[in-house]
């Protein structure tokens, strides 16, 4: 089987970000730039889930570093955005709405949008990881939800069972309505 060229059915991946009557057209980011908001994110995920806080500029990357970054997942957006003279904020939360974009999916990015919330009132209304997400932090939130392991395999040398288990919904722990943004 060959499979058809990538670039033949994905390119044009985007979002539009309107910010004062201006709509930037923010498109996807190359691999490099995509790893490293992996990091990113993976780590303020971690962060969360232990309960420590976490802050961008000391925890992972200086004021240099952090510009640049926005300024790598804007691309050309960044500088229209300079140019037509958007505040800090703006900036900030056209480039957090990007990551949250990149990481999870466009539904995720515009409740951030919308709200500015991070955390639990950002993460994906699945409840399950982005599918983009590594085998780490997968790992990490089915271990948040199991409490305990499953049986082992026999093998198929018993019967099947005439009741179907199902998993409880939702994950156990901390579910507090404050945010870290």
């Amino acid at each position: 089987m060959t499979f058809k060229d990538l670039r033949e059915f994905s390119e044009g991946a985007h979002i539009d970000l309107p910010i004062g009557g201006i709509t930037y057209r923010i498109n996807g980011v190359d691999a490099e730039t995509g790893l490293l908001i992996q990091r990113l994110m993976d780590a303020g995920i971690k962060a969360g889930q232990s309960g420590q806080p976490m802050d961008l500029d000391e925890d992972l990357l200086d004021d240099a570093q952090e510009l640049s970054t926005y300024e790598s997942v804007l691309g050309d957006a960044y500088q229209q955005m300079l140019d037509d003279g958007v505040d800090w904020e703006e900036l900030k939360r056209a480039s957090m709405t990007t990551m949250i974009w990149i990481y999870f999916d466009e539904e995720t990015a515009e409740r951030f949008w919308e709200t500015g919330a991070a955390g639990e009132a950002v993460a994906p209304a699945t409840g399950q990881p982005p599918a983009g997400a590594n085998r780490n932090t997968r790992r990490a939130s089915s271990a948040a939800v199991r409490k305990t392991r499953s049986r082992a395999s026999t093998s198929g040398t018993r019967a099947s069972r005439s009741t179907t288990r199902t998993k409880a919904p939702g994950s156990r722990g901390k579910t507090s309505g404050s945010s870290g943004a």
